[in-house]
């Protein structure tokens, strides 16, 4: 299989169709097969198309404020609308408007299968309500419930933490690039991070023994 780009952006609104064909085009020059995107302030359930690459997007179903808020999706060039379809157009948009997947199916260099379960979320602000977070939580952990063993998981996330920097050799969700200052919301995402990281190592380890 050879490399896969994905890209992950907060876009702070993409209500225009001007505004989409633009992040189309940003793709096509990093040759990414897909965007994961947050505050997209895009209301409801959407597929939508646009020269060839897809939009599917989930928000709220009526909008808090006139400029919009929330909403998340996830952005596909042709190769990713095939894997798309590919995977029988597998798509989870009942997780609110900060979660969102999506399943692609592509072809290793041997022309085997490869599930990608891909996520495009959005985190509460760090001060928001403990009930805003936790409704966040549930619906982030019941969506990565939903990925098949077998899988590669790929989550494209404004977390809204600060979550510092690994200096280390050690593998982790962390790496070596960022800002080293760390607050009590990214010391939760973090410990959410390894948790997850800690699954997926576990079953890569069991699939290789």
């Amino acid at each position: 299989m050879k490399q896969i780009t994905f890209l992950s952006q907060n876009v702070r609104g993409v209500k225009t169709d001007a505004r989409i064909v633009e992040l189309c085009h940003v793709m096509k020059k990093r040759n990414a097969i897909a965007a994961c995107l947050q505050e997209t302030w895009r209301k409801g359930q959407e597929v939508l198309d646009f020269e060839q690459y897809r939009l599917i997007s989930s928000g709220l179903n009526e909008a808090t404020c006139r400029r919009g808020s929330q909403g998340v999706a996830i952005c596909l060039n042709p190769d990713g609308v095939d894997a798309w379809n590919a995977a029988g157009l597998e798509t989870h948009s009942d997780l609110g408007p900060r979660v969102l997947a999506i399943r692609l199916l592509l072809r290793d260099k041997h022309n085997r299968d490869v599930g990608v379960f891909l996520v495009s979320a959005y985190a509460p602000v760090g001060n928001a309500p403990e009930h805003t977070w936790n409704e966040f939580l549930i619906y982030l952990t019941t969506c990565l419930n939903r990925k098949r063993n077998d899988d590669i998981l790929v989550i494209g996330c404004d977390c809204n933490s600060s979550m510092g920097v690994n200096r280390s050799k050690e593998s982790g969700p962390l790496g070596n690039f960022g800002i080293s200052h760390v607050n009590d919301s990214g010391k939760s995402r973090v410990e959410s991070c390894y948790d997850v990281f800690q699954k997926e190592e576990i079953r890569h380890m069991d699939a290789s023994s």
